[in-house]
C-alpha cells in the first residue's frame, strides 16, 4: 500500500512537467488570464536571504502561500497550512504540548527545533524553543506564511535549527468575522487598517479570541488499566480525554513615515489531555496548563541612498508557562497510599529578553551585500525549583549576493554567534555558514544547489536537569529543480543531512520528570515533489509529496514516532465566480516507534477534507463551511514511551485524534 501511493503522487507531480502544449498562450484573449496567473505564480519574501526577491530564485527551498489562497482551500489556523506542506508534521504530546516536525525531524522530544516569527519578530522562548501558541493563529488575519525548510541559522540563528516559519499580517483592509464548529467549537476576529492619506500613518489593530472541547475521541486503556481490577476504579480510561483549549491574542502595529511599532499579546489554556505519566484523570473544561506571550519591537529604518539601507530594532519579550493542580498521579492513586490527594506537578517558569539588532544593506549593480550585528538579553526564572538563569548572545551575520555571470546567482554568508552563559560551558561560539547558488536555464527552468549548517543550543529547561549538553548540529546538502510557466509550476527537492548531538530525552525514576542526553550521529535524506496546476480556468491542483529517512546511527533504527512518507493533494473547483469548491486529501504513512517499545509500527491513515466558499462581493460578506475527516477515519498519534519510568505503562492503543467535524464561519470585509 506505501509503494502505492508512492508511485500515485510521483505520477501526479511528474506527469505535467514537460507537456510544453500546456505553456502556451492560445490567443490574444488569454494575455489577460496570463497575467493573473503570473502574479501569483512570482511570490516575493526576504526570509530567505532579509533581500526581498523572487521565492523561486531564492536560495533554500522557500513556500509562500497567500491569504486568498489559504481561504479558499478551507484552511483555519496555521497549523492546518503547515500540515499542507510537503513534509512538514505536526506532532502532540501526552500533555498536549504541539512541535512542528520538518523532514522527519523532531516530534520525539519536548524541545522544539523550528524558529516561529510574526512580521519578523521571532517568537520563541529559550525555555523549550517552542511557540506552538502561533499554531492557532487564524488564516483570517494573515496576508500570507513564509516556510523555508531547511537549515535557517546563517540568517536567523539558534533554534532555526531544522526550518523557520514567518507570518505576514493583513495590512490592507479591514474585516470582522465569527466562527462556529464541532465540539462546541467557536471563534472570533477583528482587523482595523487605517492609512493616511498622504501614506505616512499605519495603523493596523487585530484581535482574536477561540474555544474548542478539542476532540471526541475515547482512549483505550491507559498506562494503568491492565494491572488489576483495584486500579481500573482509579483510572478514568477507557474514556475521554481533557483536550479544551482556549485563547486569546491581539497585535497592534503603528507606522509614522519610517518608524514602527509593534506590540502582540497571546494567552492561552489548555487541559491535561492524556496525563504526564499516561494515566487518564481529568476534569472536563478545566485547564491547568496556561501560557502567556508577550512582546514589543521598535523599528526604525534609515534609507542613505536607493543603494545603502539602515534598520535599527529593539524589543522586548515575556514568556510566562506555569500548571495549576496538574497531576502526576491523582488522588487515590493504588500505587501511592502515602498520598492521598495525589502528586502534583509543580511548575511555573517565565523569561524575559531584551534584544537589539542593526542590519546595513549595500546594492551595487548585480551585488548585495548584507551586515548584521544582534544583541540578546534572556533571564530564565524556574520558580518551582528556585533556579534562574542568564544568557547573552553576540551575534553577527554577513551575507554576500552576486551575479557572476547571466542566470546565475551566488549566494555567500555565515553568522557568528558568542554566548555568555551561566550554566553552558559547551557553547562559548558557534559559526553557521552558507553557500549556495542559483542557476536560471532558461525563464521555465530554475537549478538551485545549497550547503548550510545550522545549530541549536540547549534550552535554560533542559539545562535545569543537566549542565554537560552539547549543541546540535545539522549539516544540510540540497539541489532543487523548479519548472515554471504560466500554468504550471513544480519543484523537486533533494536533500541529505548529518545531525550531531541531537538531544534525547528519557526518565530514570518514577519520582523524577527526566533528564537529557546527547545522541552521536543521525543522518537524514529525503525528496520531496510539488505541484500546482491550472488545468483550465474553473480548476486547479495543489499536490506534493515527501519521503525521508531520517536514521540514527547509534541504534540503526529510525528516528522514533517519524513517518517515511507524507503526501498532499488539492483540488480546487470554481463553478462560478464567487464559489469556490475545495478538496483536500492527506496521507500520513506508518510511524516508527522508540528503541525498547516492541509494538508494531502505528499504520498509516488517509484523511479527506472538504469545505466551501462564497464570496458575496456586492455586499463584502464571506461565507465558509467546511467538513474535516469526512470518511471518520481513525487518526491515531503514536504513543511515546520514552517520557514514562516503566516502559511498559503506556496508552497501548496510542492517542486516538478527533473524528468527523463540521465548521462554518463568516466574515465582512470594509
Amino acid at each position: 500500500m506505501k509503494f502505492f501511493n508512492i508511485i500515485i503522487f510521483i505520477c501526479i507531480i511528474t506527469s505535467n512537467v514537460w507537456a510544453n502544449n500546456l505553456d502556451i498562450i492560445a490567443s490574444p484573449e488569454d494575455f489577460a488570464e496570463h497575467e493573473k496567473l503570473m502574479r501569483i505564480i512570482n511570490k516575493y519574501s526576504d526570509l530567505a536571504t532579509k533581500t526581498r526577491m523572487n521565492s523561486d530564485f531564492v536560495p533554500g527551498i522557500l513556500s509562500v502561500m497567500t491569504y486568498n489562497e489559504m481561504e479558499i482551500a478551507g484552511f483555519q489556523t496555521l497549523e492546518d497550512v503547515l500540515k499542507s506542506m510537503a513534509g512538514i508534521n505536526v506532532y502532540i504530546d501526552t500533555v498536549g504540548v504541539r512541535t512542528v516536525s520538518i523532514r522527519g525531524i523532531g516530534g520525539a522530544v519536548a524541545t522544539g527545533n523550528v524558529k516561529m516569527m510574526l512580521n519578523n519578530i521571532p517568537l520563541i522562548d529559550s525555555l523549550a524553543s517552542l511557540s506552538d501558541v502561533l499554531l492557532d493563529f487564524p488564516i483570517a488575519l494573515m496576508d500570507r506564511i513564509e516556510v523555508v525548510r531547511g537549515p535557517g541559522s546563517a540568517i536567523y540563528g539558534e533554534y532555526a535549527y531544522t526550518g523557520v516559519i514567518n507570518i505576514i499580517t493583513r495590512k490592507e483592509q479591514s474585516m470582522v468575522s465569527i466562527g462556529i464548529g464541532s465540539l462546541a467549537s467557536r471563534s472570533s476576529s477583528a482587523l482595523l487598517n487605517y492609512e493616511s492619506q498622504d501614506q505616512s500613518n499605519r495603523l493596523s489593530l487585530m484581535a482574536h479570541q477561540f474555544k474548542t472541547d478539542g476532540s471526541d475521541a475515547i482512549t483505550g486503556p491507559d498506562a494503568y488499566y491492565s494491572q488489576g481490577p483495584e486500579k481500573i476504579a482509579a483510572s478514568l480510561a477507557p474514556g475521554s480525554t481533557n483536550e479544551t483549549l482556549m485563547g486569546k491574542s491581539a497585535l497592534i502595529s503603528f507606522e509614522h513615515h519610517d518608524t514602527s511599532f509593534t506590540g502582540h499579546m497571546a494567552h492561552i489554556y489548555r487541559g491535561d489531555y492524556m496525563g504526564y505519566y499516561h494515566y487518564l484523570y481529568n476534569l472536563r473544561d478545566y485547564t491547568p496548563h496556561k501560557l502567556r506571550q508577550h512582546a514589543l519591537q521598535l523599528t526604525h529604518k534609515i534609507c542613505f541612498n536607493p543603494q545603502l539601507n539602515l534598520i535599527i530594532k529593539g524589543g522586548s519579550q515575556k514568556y510566562k508557562y506555569f500548571l495549576e493542580d496538574y497531576y502526576l498521579y491523582p488522588p487515590g492513586h493504588p500505587d501511592f497510599p502515602n498520598f492521598p490527594d495525589g502528586i502534583e506537578l509543580v511548575l511555573e517558569s517565565a523569561e524575559r529578553k531584551h534584544y537589539a539588532n542593526l542590519d546595513v544593506s549595500y546594492h551595487f549593480e548585480d551585488h548585495r551585500l548584507l551586515f548584521s550585528l544582534e544583541y540578546s538579553s534572556i533571564k530564565s526564572l524556574f520558580k518551582s525549583y528556585g533556579t534562574e538563569m542568564y544568557r547573552h548572545v553576540y551575534s553577527v551575520v554577513s551575507q554576500y549576493e552576486c551575479q557572476p555571470f547571466e542566470n546565475f546567482v551566488f549566494t555567500l554568508g555565515a553568522r557568528y554567534d558568542n554566548y555568555e552563559d551561566d550554566n553552558y560551558d559547551d557553547i562559548d561560539n558557534n559559526i553557521s555558514p552558507r553557500i549556495s547558488g542559483v542557476y536560471h536555464l532558461s525563464p521555465k527552468n530554475i537549478f538551485k544547489f545549497q550547503y548550510q549548517e545550522s545549530f541549536r543550543p540547549a534550552t535554560t529547561a533542559e539545562l535545569t536537569y543537566i549542565t554537560d549538553i552539547k549543541p546540535p548540529t545539522i549539516n544540510t546538502y540540497e539541489f532543487s529543480y523548479t519548472y515554471k510557466s504560466p500554468y504550471t509550476r513544480s519543484r523537486i527537492n533533494l536533500y541529505h543531512s548529518i545531525l550531531k548531538n541531537v538531544i534525547d530525552t528519557t526518565v530514570t525514576s518514577p519520582f523524577e520528570l527526566f533528564i537529557y542526553f546527547n545522541t552521536k550521529k543521525i543522518r537524514s535524506n529525503g525528496i520531496e515533489m510539488e505541484l500546482e496546476h491550472q488545468l483550465f480556468e474553473q480548476l486547479k491542483i495543489n499536490t506534493n509529496a515527501a519521503y525521508m529517512y531520517t536514521k540514527n546511527l547509534d541504534t540503526n533504527k529510525s528516528m522514533p514516532l517519524q513517518t517515511h512518507f507524507i503526501g498532499n493533494a488539492g483540488i480546487i473547483y470554481s463553478p462560478i465566480p464567487i464559489v469556490n469548491i475545495s478538496t483536500r486529501y492527506r496521507y500520513l504513512g506508518n510511524r516508527t516507534r522508540e528503541v525498547g517499545d516492541n509494538r508494531n509500527k502505528l499504520a498509516g491513515y488517509h484523511n479527506l477534507d472538504m469545505s466551501m466558499r462564497i464570496h458575496a462581493t456586492k455586499i463584502s460578506t464571506k461565507i465558509r463551511l467546511g467538513i474535516d475527516n469526512v470518511l471518520n477515519e481513525d487518526i491515531r498519534v503514536p504513543t511515546p514511551v520514552a517520557f514514562i519510568y516503566y516502559k511498559d505503562r503506556t496508552y497501548s492503543g496510542d492517542f486516538p485524534r478527533k473524528g468527523r467535524t463540521m465548521w462554518f464561519d463568516i466574515s465582512y470585509e470594509f
